[in-house]
Formats: C-alpha cells, sequence, structure tokens
C-alpha cells in the first residue's frame, strides 16, 4: 500500500506523506523513487522533459543571445539550438552576423539607395 510509510513488495520508496510529484529527490507518489523524466529536476539533473528551472539560452550567462534550449533524454542542457551573435552564422532571433545581413540593403532598410549594410555587435543591421 503506497503512501504508508513502509517499503513493501513492488515498491521502490515509501515516505508516507512526504512522498509527493513535484519536491526534487522525493519519493513519488507512485512510490517510485525520482527519476530523469518524471517532470521535476532532481538533484544531479539539469532539466526534467520541459522543465528548464526557469533557463533560457540567455539566461545561462554563456555568451548566448537567443535560440532555444531543450531538456536531453538523460535530464541535461540541450544547447544545441542556442544562437551566439558574433558566431558568423545568422540564427534565430538575430537579424544579420557578421557578413551574413539576411538580405538586407540600404534600400530595403532606409530608402536610400547607395551606402553599405553592415552588422552591428549585437546582431542588428546597420
Amino acid at each position: 500500500m503506497c503512501g504508508n510509510a513502509v517499503v513493501e513488495a513492488g515498491e521502490q520508496c515509501d515516505a508516507g506523506e512526504e512522498n509527493s510529484d513535484v519536491m526534487p529527490g522525493a519519493c513519488r507518489t507512485d512510490c517510485r523513487t525520482a527519476y530523469c523524466g518524471d517532470g521535476v529536476i532532481d538533484p544531479a539533473e539539469e532539466c526534467d522533459l520541459f522543465e528548464l528551472g526557469g533557463l533560457t539560452c540567455v539566461g545561462l550567462g554563456e555568451g548566448f543571445t537567443g535560440g532555444t534550449l531543450r531538456c536531453t533524454a538523460s535530464c541535461g542542457l540541450d544547447r544545441s539550438d542556442c544562437a551566439s551573435c558574433g558566431n558568423g552564422a545568422r540564427e534565430e532571433g538575430e537579424a544579420c552576423d557578421g557578413l551574413d545581413v539576411g538580405g538586407s540593403t540600404c534600400a530595403s532598410e532606409t530608402g536610400l539607395q547607395q551606402g553599405v549594410v553592415t552588422c552591428d555587435a549585437s546582431c542588428l543591421v546597420d
């Protein structure tokens, strides 16, 4: 009987009223130990399913300027879709990067027929 604070046959754990489906590292209400894929960021996990602990690519503090942070099947952060301004490749959230100005011209940006379009340090067309 799960939830009676006695580990019985078929149970991995049983903390009685302390069983929780939202507390990190707690015995779950189905008397299973916390595991990757239970939707809760447990100790030693960076994320779990779609739960990223409020983190974003930009919020990681690793120099990313945009993109989409994801969680891997092993509960680690997947940074592969995070964008870095200044790497020379125009990515999600960037108007330009390096020499790639995304097809922008002076005419399309300002209506002027002459001039050179460049990309600034924030990956915005200048």
